[in-house]
């Protein structure tokens, strides 16, 4: 009897469902639209599910049962009807939604973020141009025409810096007298690591000298092309390639690939050859010292062409001749564009005491009252022997003072000052790493 009545309950709910799906257009019952199971499951989930769980699992699902063009328009409609009456509560859980905090928000934030956040879209603002009248400005500063040299690699180190900062070597051929009169062609002849970089003169002079002497022999190796490698500026480095007391670095390894192919192939036998100079920092510092001379006289000589507008030294008022009293004559003087400049302390030239090289009373660097920036002290009394020293006061009579500031206003007064700047910074860093070498003779 209960059986009974359940059955009839159950077929008159099944049939007041399908004439419900028929007026509402949601989904037909033809078995030519629909399979049999998805409509046994659907009718069973209208029975024992509640509505609003049945539709929230129907919205889930993907609807294709069919390819009639009404069934999607029918559920393109009923999804605009909902969006319609659910925006009103959208927009009150937006604000509930952010006023809560995520629990990412307490953990530490990456800058780009922000940065991405803040960036201002659409066309960058870019810097403006330089004029003429800033390009003139760096030119007369040192440290930007220094910092502005292209980027090189020391085979050393493997530091990259600008060409400024590093020595160019090249291979040169160890020839004595009594070889070039006894060269075997079949045995490779010595070849050394030599600054090239301070030897442009030198070298220009063999090779006009070769020239006119066809019977002289090449101071380049054969294929050389005048290829170069470069070193640090340092002295502790040169010293360290001297091979006293044994080949401490082995000077082939050091050789370019590409001096090992095509134009500038060296041989095999060329390349066992390389050797380094015993003395190659004493002769490093003393062609450093020879132009550091010639560039301060160069700059005298065109310093004399300008004449009246000229404005590149002036001479420091000491009552003595220590860093105050530096100070105290820095702060007396006037120029324009100071940060650009140097002091170069000379020294007192009736004093006769002899100093220890490279070691300095002033510190390497002074702070210039009217700028508050920092400039390089040159201390040529201990850069230079004594007798380059008398040198330079018999060429250029403004060397008689004790200290000087000098402020490069040309091409020339800059090539000083960089000259000045490689002879100070190739001791500067490593007087405490010498014993011996100190006592060097004069050049």
């Amino acid at each position: 009897m209960f059986f009974e009545l359940w059955r009839r309950e159950t077929s008159s709910r099944v049939h007041n469902l399908g004439r419900f799906w028929a007026c509402e257009g949601e989904m037909t019952c033809s078995p030519h639209t629909v399979p049999y199971s998805i409509w046994r499951l659907g009718v069973f989930r209208d029975l024992f599910l509640s509505r609003s769980h049945a539709q929230l699992s129907q919205k889930g699902q993907q609807r294709c049962l069919s390819s009639a063009r009404k069934l999607r328009a029918n559920y393109a409609n009923k999804a605009n009807n909902e969006d319609a009456s659910s925006s009103a509560k959208s927009t009150d859980s937006n604000v509930e939604h952010a006023t809560k905090t995520r629990p990412s928000d307490s953990l530490p934030r990456s800058p780009l973020f922000a940065m991405a956040q803040c960036r201002q879209m659409g066309s960058r603002t870019r810097k403006p141009k330089g004029t003429k009248a800033d390009d003139a400005r760096l030119q007369n500063n040192p440290w930007a025409m220094a910092l502005a040299s292209p980027i090189r690699h020391c085979r050393m180190t493997g530091a990259r810096l600008p060409k400024a900062f590093l020595t160019d070597m090249g291979l040169i051929k160890r020839i004595t007298p009594a070889q070039e009169n006894n060269m075997n062609p079949r045995k490779a002849t010595p070849l050394w690591w030599m600054p090239t970089g301070l030897l442009n003169d030198e070298l220009k002079a063999i090779a006009d000298l070769s020239k006119n002497n066809a019977d002289a022999a090449p101071m380049m190796p054969s294929n050389y092309n005048s290829a170069v490698m470069r070193m640090l500026s340092r002295s502790l480095l040169f010293e360290y390639v001297t091979p006293s007391g044994g080949d401490k670095v082995k000077p082939g390894r050091f050789i370019p690939v590409n001096w090992r192919v095509s134009h500038n192939k060296l041989s095999d036998p060329e390349i066992k050859a390389v050797t380094w100079r015993p003395d190659m920092f004493k002769f490093v510092l003393k062609y450093m010292r020879r132009n550091v001379v010639k560039a301060l006289k160069e700059a005298y000589r065109y310093e004399n062409i300008k004449r009246d507008t000229a404005d590149q030294w002036r001479a420091l008022q000491l009552s003595e001749l220590s860093v105050t009293g530096l100070v105290e004559g820095l702060r007396r003087i006037e120029m324009t564009d100071m940060k650009t400049g140097a002091v170069v302390i000379v020294g007192d030239p009736e004093d006769t005491e002899t100093k220890t090289p490279f070691v300095s009373s002033f510190p390497d660097y002074v702070t210039l009252p009217q700028t508050r920036s920092a400039v390089p002290v040159y201390d040529l009394s201990t850069l230079l022997s004594a007798s380059v020293r008398d040198a330079l006061r018999q060429c250029i009579p403004r060397f008689n003072e004790k200290a000087l500031f000098f402020r490069p206003d040309g091409p020339k007064s800059v090539d000083a000052m960089l000259a000045m700047w490689e002879l100070k910074g190739f001791v500067m860093h490593d007087t405490a790493f010498f014993s011996e070498s100190l006592q060097l003779k004069s050049p």
